[in-house]
Order: structure tokens, then sequence, then C-alpha cells
């Protein structure tokens, strides 16, 4: 008994891991003492013992419970986080692939990257085309037909027309008066494999599985092996000093003469040539036994050993592979075009320019100038820092103009993609970032296409899982946006590629995102009973929708439309808030009475018929009950071998006493269900949990104070999100992290908050200033804040790619992202 008492008592201390365990152990010590001296003594020192066991009780015991109503984060409670992200501040990855639009994952090349379409050659699903945020789809049975399944190299030839490598040929890609294609039949002995495409000045250079050679017209012109040399294929080329190089199974190869020569470095092996990229007067190779870097001298050292590498992309600009040391000019061309385009802007008037404040701030930013213009300061570790307060003011410059500008520079440098390991960027800020999919948004190690341009947008293919695009994050502009639907809006969520709103007066209307055709509307006009006002929605592992409002809870499946209320356990009519967890389990939130009551009292579980209550006295009713029956009602609550903690049956009356904190009385309004608990926010601003023994309050001290909390959210790295009207904060399961608030306005007062469907990691927030004129949303990513202002205060906001919702005060618009 003592030991149990002790234990209980302690788990919940506001302790490190290791001095935890280091109580434990101390009261173990004291209960083996304890034992040694009754059995010593014999029984006449019961007495003493019962006595001590009650002192110590008193002692230990309920001092450290008023602690642990009120604990701190810890191991005790929540499950770490997984692997953390990569560090990187500036930028936006947003991943593509079958799930969200693209027609085929499978990726073998990539056309260079450019300010029209990019042309990405599939293994399987012939040529995929992105333009104007969509995905357009060409193969054998398309309309018009592309001529074969796989394409494994595509070049631009001129404006608006590019050409392909297929197993069957060269085909001519056209997009002068929409797509057309055409089959080119070449004359020669290669192969028709054709596996890359590259140019040098007026000449087509073409590799095949059984050799290499130009293309003129449509006559193929070989280049001879050298010593009777037999080679697989070759897989990549280039020009290089008024030659060319090829790159195969037998590693690099010179045309001279119209005849390849290998080229064979001092005791270098360069393995399978999949890759090169120029980097000035420097040409990196990328071969299965690593990275190696040719300069000009001819001489070829290993830049990375012992990786197999099968894609490079290099900015354009560079003159070789960033070192160790920051190096920052190329963003300054980048960033006198920002402000030049700024200052530039038709749509500033000379009222403006005259002004006071547009003075202040373009005085701040030629006062900055000179700084970034000294080639001294391109290593300076204040560059980030300053780089940020040049691009917020340019913001600010931008609102004069009302439109956007360019946000903070893109990570430059060479990408490395590789066999099964992921990618590598060598960026000039320094460093050294290594992707994977277990530490970042890249859908798959195994990399088989990179492209990036003179900005630092990337993309990458991989063979099996899409691409994975690094790029400037912008809305479009207002003039863009078109209104979904007019009306006061409590809910605003896009679930399973449907747009659902939920009204304050309409019920609930669903919409297609793409078409804003309407698909749906549930009203009390077409289903009897049910809610005028819609508080929350969610959909359960099976895909049932669940939706709260002011008349109770109702699931809509492919069953039909049913509707749950008081008396099918409801602890009230109107329900604040609806979720559910990935076990399939379903929780309410009722209205407590008089304004606050208990949080048992308020939160229900649905048990498959019915809600049942986590009152202290339902738990007592069940108790009472036969004990198969018990357990089983137990475990239904999750007080038995659900979440980290179980409910003492043994010492069920001290158990029930220690069930919620008799003078915590809240109003329970967000939902988050975790394996390991469920996290619970109150308008009061107080956070807490049920982790299977009882409902918990957790200490301000580490969140601070956030004001009411208006939602609850886990982003897919484990991470938890808690958005309160004054502050947001991340909770990694043991340690919390302040968000910072927005620069301008600082007056900012959150009003919703969701993830970004093409990179779930990041977050949208939607906010009104505090006078309530107007708004906007913000993007977050990293450390810092992307703002958007909206001349409307913004109470709820959606992200469907390409496009983002915000809910107004009277309608529902769709913009561009």
């Amino acid at each position: 008994m003592f030991g149990i008492l002790c234990f209980k008592g302690l788990e919940p201390l506001k302790k490190q891991e290791d001095s935890y365990s280091i109580d434990i152990c101390r009261m173990n010590f004291v209960a083996q003492k304890i034992r040694l001296a009754i059995i010593w003594r014999g029984f006449a020192v019961v007495k003493v013992i019962k006595s001590f066991i009650f002192l110590m009780f008193l002692v230990f015991y309920i001092p450290q419970f008023a602690l642990a109503c009120d604990p701190e984060p810890g191991p005790q409670h929540f499950v770490s986080p997984s692997i953390e992200n990569p560090p990187l501040s500036t930028g936006y990855f947003e991943v593509h692939n079958t799930l969200n639009g693209l027609p085929c994952n499978q990726i073998r090349c990539l056309s260079t990257a450019s300010e029209g379409p990019l042309l990405v050659g599939t293994d399987g699903g012939g040529l995929m085309v992105y333009e104007n945020n969509s995905w357009l789809s060409f193969s054998p049975t398309s309309t018009p037909p592309f001529p074969a399944k796989t394409v494994s190299t595509v070049i631009e030839e001129a404006g608006n027309t590019w050409l392909a490598g297929t197993p069957d040929g060269l085909v001519r890609i056209s997009h002068k008066n929409g797509w057309s294609f055409e089959k080119i039949l070449l004359q020669g002995p290669l192969s028709r494999n054709i596996l890359f495409l590259s140019k040098d000045h007026e000449d087509l250079l073409a590799g095949t599985d059984n050799g290499a050679g130009a293309i003129g017209g449509n006559m193929e012109m070989p280049f001879r092996m050298a010593d009777g040399m037999l080679v697989t294929g070759f897989s990549c080329g280039t020009p290089w000093k008024e030659s060319q190089l090829f790159g195969g199974g037998q590693g690099v190869f010179r045309v001279q003469s119209e005849s390849l020569f290998p080229l064979r470095p001092d005791n270098i092996d360069l393995g399978w040539v999949q890759a090169f990229a120029k980097l000035g007067e420097i040409l990196l190779i990328g071969g299965s036994k690593g990275l190696f870097r040719l300069d000009k001298t001819e001489a070829v050292t290993t830049a990375l050993p012992d990786v197999w590498i099968t894609a490079l992309g290099a900015m354009p600009g560079l003159t070789d592979i960033p070192s160790d040391q920051p190096n920052h000019s190329l963003d300054v061309n980048e960033m006198k075009s920002f402000f030049d385009m700024a200052v530039a802007s038709p749509s500033l008037s000379g009222a403006v320019v005259e002004s006071g404040e547009y003075k202040k701030i373009m005085d701040r930013i030629e006062a900055m100038l000179p700084w970034f213009n000294n080639p001294a300061n391109y290593s300076s570790p204040d560059w980030p820092k300053k780089s940020n307060e040049y691009f917020e003011l340019m913001e600010e410059v931008a609102k004069f103009a009302g439109k956007p500008v360019a946000a903070v520079p893109l990570l430059k440098g060479v990408w490395i993609g590789m066999q099964e390991d992921g990618l590598i960027l060598y960026s000039t800020d320094g460093q050294r970032r290594h992707f994977t999919r277990e530490n970042s948004k890249l859908p798959s190690n195994r990399i088989s296409a990179i492209t990036t341009d003179d900005t630092g947008e990337t993309w990458i293919g991989t063979t099996d899982a899409g691409l994975l695009r690094y790029c400037k994050y912008k809305l479009s502009d207002n003039k863009a946006q078109v209104t979904v639907w007019s009306g006061e809006v409590q809910v605003l969520k896009n679930v399973a590629d449907r747009l659902f709103i939920g009204t304050k007066a309409n019920g609930l209307l669903v919409f297609d995102p793409r078409t804003l055709e309407q698909k749906g509307s549930y009203s009390s006009l077409t289903h009897p009973g049910f809610h005028k006002r819609v508080t929350g929605l969610t959909l359960d592992p099976k895909g049932s929708l669940w939706v709260s409002g002011d008349a109770g809870v109702w699931r809509i499946d492919a069953s039909g439309v049913k509707g749950f209320g008081v008396k099918d356990g409801l602890s009230s009519g109107t329900i604040e808030a609806i979720e559910s967890d990935a076990d399939g389990r379903i929780f309410a939130v009722g209205q407590p009475t008089n304004g606050k009551g208990f949080l048992s009292e308020q939160i229900m579980q649905f048990d498959g018929t019915h809600f049942i209550s986590y009152s202290r006295d339902n738990v007592k009713a069940i108790l009472e009950l036969p004990p198969a029956s018990a357990a089983q009602g137990l475990k239904g609550l999750g007080l038995r071998d659900t979440y980290v903690r179980n409910f003492d049956v043994k010492h069920a009356s001290m158990s029930l006493a220690l069930y919620e904190k008799p003078d915590v009385l809240v109003h329970a309004n967000a939902l988050l269900g975790i394996t390991a608990y469920l996290l619970i926010g109150t308008r009061e601003g107080q956070l807490a949990i049920f982790d299977g023994e009882g409902f918990k309050p957790l200490s301000k001290n580490g969140p601070g104070i956030f004001g009411p909390i208006i939602g609850l959210a886990r982003r897919p790295n484990g991470d938890h999100l808690i958005i309160g009207e004054q502050g947001i904060v991340l909770f990694n399961g043991e340690n919390y992290t302040k968000i910072p608030q927005l620069a301008s306005p600082s007056g900012a007062i959150w009003q919703d908050l969701t993830a970004d469907d093409l990179n779930t990691d990041l977050f949208w927030a939607a906010f009104r200033t505090e006078g309530g004129k107007d708004g906007g949303v913000a993007l977050y990513q990293n450390g810092g804040w992307q703002m958007f202002p909206h001349p409307t205060p913004v109470k709820k906001v959606a992200v469907a790619d390409p496009y983002i919702f915000l809910a107004e005060p009277t309608k529902v618009i769709r913009r561009l992202k």
C-alpha cells in the first residue's frame, strides 16, 4: 500500500525524468526497509507501521497531488515527437503526388525551370505538364495523344517547343495553339531508346542505350567508340570546353574528331555517371561512386565520396560548390530588383510618394543598401536578420502599391539527388542540409531528376512518390477572388476534397472547392431537426462525418443522416465541439450549466449507439456494475488499457476523489484526440488533459497566457498547435514553443488555424485587427510569418490547392494561392 501511494503521488511531480526515477528508487528502498522491519520484529510493530504509512501519506501524497493537478508537461504524460525537420527559415515546400492531383508518381525527367510550363516525363504515365497551378496529362490514350508511355528526357528546343526522348524515339512538343505532338522518324544506326538529350549551340546531342551521337534534322550521326570499347548506354551529356562530354555505365567520355575517348582521372573511379552540372568553369560529375569536381585544368577531385548520385541541380550564377563560409552575393541582385519593382510601381501616386510615412520607410531601406552591397558583409552572421528586416520593410512599401512583394529570397546552391539516400543541399548560407523522407517533406528517398532556376525555385522528382517543389509563397491579387457563399460562417473546413461551410443560421453546406458546385445541403428544411447553427465537424476513420451544433450531434455517412440528442446521452442540446481520434473514438463537448462547470461533466464519448458522460457520477455508476460489465464500461471511456494512465479500480474511492480537481470550473470548447491522452482547451485559456486516470489542468508556466482557446490541431511531425486569441503555441509533447506575434499589425487577434494541404507541417492562421475593421491571413514556417492583409476581418480559413478560402463576416470568398 505504501509503495503504491508513494508512486502515484510522485508521478506528476514537476521534475525531469532522471530525478523522477531517483525518487521512485528512494521510495522503493524505504518500503523495502519497512518490510524487513516487519519480518524482524513481528506483528508487534504493525500499528506503528500503519501510523508511519499514514504519516508518510500526509507528508508526500497530499502535497504532491496539489502539484499533480497543475502539472508541467513531461515524459510521464506525453509522447515525444518524431524526427525534427531540417532547419529552413525561408521558402515553401509543396508535395505533388497522386493524392493531390498529380497524374503519375513515377518521375523520370524534368524540363529546365523557366517562366513557362514545366514538362515532366514519367515512367509509364506519359508526359505531364504543370501550368497555371494545375496538371495536364498526355499519353497514347489522351486527347491529343502523346506517342509514348515513358519519357526519359525533355529539353527546350525554342520558344514554346520542346523535344522529348522516349524508348521509341524522338517527339517534338508544341504549345502554340494548344498542345500538339509530332513523332520524328530518325534515320541512322543509333538505338530508338533515347536516354538523354542536350543542346550545344545548334547541335542536338543524344545518348541511347547502345551509343551516342548528334542529330541533325532527322539524321543520326553516331560517335565512334575509341579502342573498340563497348558501352552499355549513355545517360547524360553536356557541352564542355569546345567539345562534349557523355556519361554512362563506364564513366565519362569526351568527343574528339567524332570519336568517344574515356576520361580516366588518376586513381579515381567515377562509377556509373548519371548527372552533370555546370558551375562557371567547374563541372560537377555525379556517379555511383560519389560527387566529383572537374576544373578548367582538367583535374578531377572528389567532392562527396561513397554516395550514389542520380541527379544534380545547380542554381545559375554559382561558380563552385558553396563552402562552409556564407556567401550571399547572389541575393544582392534579387534584393535590388525588388526595390526597383516597388519604387517603379505604377499604382504609387504622387501623394503617396510624398507622404511622410512612405518617405520614412524608404529612408530606412536606402540606409540599409550600402551594407548589403558591401562584399565584406556577404558572409556576415547578421545577414539573415538584416535581410528579414529589409523584406519586412519592402512589404510595408508594397502596401502603398496595393500588391505583395516577393518574400525573403530562397536558399540558393547545389542540390544533389541520390539513389536511395534522399537529397543534399550545399547552400550559400554556409550550411549543408540532408533531406530525407523521414525528416522533411521529401516524399521518397529515391531521386530521379532536379531542375532549379536563378531565383532558387527547385523541382525534385522521385522514382516512386511524385514531386517536391521548393518555392516562394505568394497569394494572388485580391481581384482574383470569387464569392462562394453569402452569410455568417461558424466553421470552414476542407475535408476529403470537399469544402464544408458550417453556417450560423443555415445548417451545413458542401461545395466542390475547384468548380464551386454545391454538392450538398443539410438543414432543418432538408433533414428535420438538423442544426441551424453548426459549431464543428470531424471525419472519423470509417469515413463518417460528425457535425455538432445547436441540435446536438449528427452523423452523415453512406447509411444516411442520423441525429443524437439529450435522449441519446448528450449533456445538453447545444454541442460546442466534436472530435474524432485515430482509433475511431468520437468525443463531444456540451454546454456547462451557468456558463462554467467541471470538464468531466461537459465531455462525452460515443459508444456505438449512445454518448456516455465522463462525469464522476457516471464513473461511480459504472464501478457499481458487476465486475465484467464495470471493466468493459471503464475501458469504453478510456479509463482502462487506453491511455498512458489507468483508473485504479483497487482503490476506487480514492481514485474517484482524485478524478478531477474540485475547484476548477471552466467552459470547454476545443478537443484534440491523441493516442496517449485527450487534450482539452477552454474559453478561459486553460489547457487540460484526460489521461485515463482523470482530468488534470496543465500549468500555465510553460505556454504562458494566450487568451480564450479557439482551436487545437496536430501536425504530422507530432507537434500540437494551440491557438488562442492572444497567441499560438507549439507543443511537442514535452516543451512549449511560443510562436511570435505578427510584427504588423501588432494588435492582431487570432481567429482560426489550419494546416497547408501541400505542406502539412506549415499552417495558416486567420486574424482580425484589434479595431475589428480589417484582418488577414498569415503563413507560418520555421520561426517566421508571411502575412497577407485583407480589407475585412477573417474569421475562418481553409485551403484546397491551388485555392485558399476566407470567411469574412458576411461571406466566404476564394482566392488563388
